[in-house]
């Protein structure tokens, strides 16, 4: 199992669900979140292989107000088994009509790259699109 090759045990099992909004914009993907009860807006920007996040808590007003002006693409529930690294986050999501994935983000790119090609990956078997391009 992967997690056995990271030595990692007692995941932080999470239920989210994530409702892309249309931005029309080729590098950009905006979304809101919605985990345990509480709103998230998310602004994702993809500059080569880094991704910029901004994410800002919101009101079910704000929700409304954000997919009333932008419309939404598509709606995404995903189970994820969270587990903390350092400062880098390994989640295996299962997500709704997708298929089962592994996300790992944050800290410096070689902490990231590290854990992927420990776990056996490489680069070319990496997506570097959020869900909802898959679901286009």
């Amino acid at each position: 199992m992967l997690t056995d090759k990271l030595n990692l045990a007692n995941p932080q099992p999470i239920e989210e669900s994530d409702t892309y909004l249309k931005s029309g914009k080729k590098n950009i993907t905006e979304k809101i979140t919605k985990t345990n009860g509480q709103l998230v807006h998310e602004v994702i920007v993809k500059e080569e292989h880094i991704f910029k996040i901004e994410q800002k808590k919101i009101t079910k007003k704000e929700q409304s107000a954000l997919v009333k002006k932008h419309g939404s693409d598509v709606t995404l529930v995903k189970h994820r088994d969270l587990y903390n690294i350092n400062e880098v986050e390994l989640a295996i999501d299962h997500v709704d009509g997708l298929g089962t994935f592994i996300e790992i983000q944050g800290g410096e790119r070689d902490a990231v790259e590290k854990i992927a090609k420990k776990l056996g990956f490489t680069s070319s078997q990496y997506i570097e699109h959020p869900y909802d391009w898959m679901k286009r």
